[in-house]
């Protein structure tokens, strides 16, 4: 299947669907900053300074004007209408041939399976219990909303390995850049230097879903810049320095969470490699598209050989109404817990899911 993938939208969906027309494209796939603005009040519920704000194009596709002229799918990221996403947090259609994936979720695209979730990491919030903010949103919920929790993760840490699937996340898996090259990625934005020391250039829940998921493509976005790697899981990973004299040493400056990834990690044996894309946001001479032909994961599912094109996927929908029937005993686990889910929880969920 021919697909698109776009990385920051910023509500420029008229640009990025000029630049994929007369390309055969049967699916686009959106990387978080989409902007699903209907109205000014949804435009009081967006992360973004007062004077950056704008409507974008979305309210045209919304109330009918404008068709989408591809099959879109999108996940969030940190600048949303996050009042219309939250009514459509186990996702749903925001638009007219414009799908939303919902806070985590995976559905069947004509026998391509799209895995993903919304937002970014933010340490102070990951263990805490998604709850439903109220509206109007105060300086804090505004913010707030759009950082994942523990219980978003565990619908997609559950999960079996999915090879021939794609993933699609707004921030990128921490240490990714360990497997290209970090020089060109310091190149082109030297202030991530800092953040790559401390070992916070990722989300650390990205870095494990990548490892436990291995899927045959990885899409994402947030830091404005196209980066292209391969993850070879037959090799150990790459300990890449860079050739100046401020090198950073990654192998000494893994932080405990590192290391403890690392003790973890499976063997590494797996079908294939995992093709890791991040893109830019849309603006002129910058990399914020690119055209892929995809292998689907499965021609002789429904979604390939039926009228209906869209399809749930049946074992994250078993596991995420698992998970959510006992979100409150993920309360009792410790950081760690959750990160390597033990057996006795993740078993317990596993059993219950199969019976649904």
């Amino acid at each position: 299947m021919r697909i698109a993938i776009e990385g920051c939208c910023h509500g420029n969906l008229d640009q990025i669907y000029s630049s994929i027309k007369n390309k055969d494209v049967e699916l686009l796939i959106a990387c978080g900053d989409f902007q699903s603005l209907r109205n000014e009040a949804d435009m009081q519920c967006i992360s973004v300074p007062i004077k950056y704000r704008s409507m974008g194009d979305f309210q045209a596709y919304y109330t009918g004007a404008k068709k989408a002229p591809v099959f879109t799918i999108f996940i969030g990221g940190n600048h949303e209408a996050s009042n219309y996403l939250e009514e459509l947090k186990y996702g749903g259609f925001v638009a007219p041939n414009i799908y939303y994936l919902g806070r985590s979720g995976a559905v069947w695209y004509k026998g391509l399976r799209i895995i993903g979730w919304s937002g970014i990491y933010y340490s102070r919030d990951f263990m805490n219990i998604r709850r439903d903010e109220a509206l109007p949103y105060n300086r804090w919920a505004i913010r707030m909303v759009y950082h994942y929790r523990k219980d978003d993760y565990m619908k997609l840490r559950l999960l079996n390995e999915c090879n021939d699937s794609i993933v699609v996340s707004h921030d990128w898996p921490e240490g990714i850049y360990r497997w290209g090259s970090l020089n060109y990625l310091l190149k082109k934005k030297p202030f991530f230097k800092k953040d790559i020391e401390k070992g916070e250039l990722g989300s650390p829940m990205n870095r494990e879903l990548l490892e436990h998921l291995r899927p045959k493509y990885w899409m994402a976005a947030h830091l404005h810049v196209g980066y292209k790697v391969t993850v070879d899981w037959n090799k150990k990973r790459q300990i890449t320095k860079v050739d100046n004299k401020d090198e950073i040493d990654l192998d000494l400056d893994l932080s405990e969470e590192d290391q403890d990834a690392e003790k973890e990690s499976k063997p590494i044996a797996s079908v294939h490699d995992t093709t890791f894309l991040a893109l830019d946001k849309c603006l002129p001479r910058r990399h914020y598209l690119e055209i892929l032909d995809v292998p689907l994961t499965n021609d002789k599912h429904r979604s390939a050989i039926t009228e209906s094109p869209l399809y749930f996927d049946l074992e994250y929908i078993s596991l995420m109404q698992s998970v959510e029937k006992h979100k409150s005993e993920l309360d009792s686990l410790e950081y760690q817990e959750i990160l390597f889910p033990e057996a006795e929880y993740r078993d317990k969920i596993l059993a219950e899911s199969h019976q649904l």
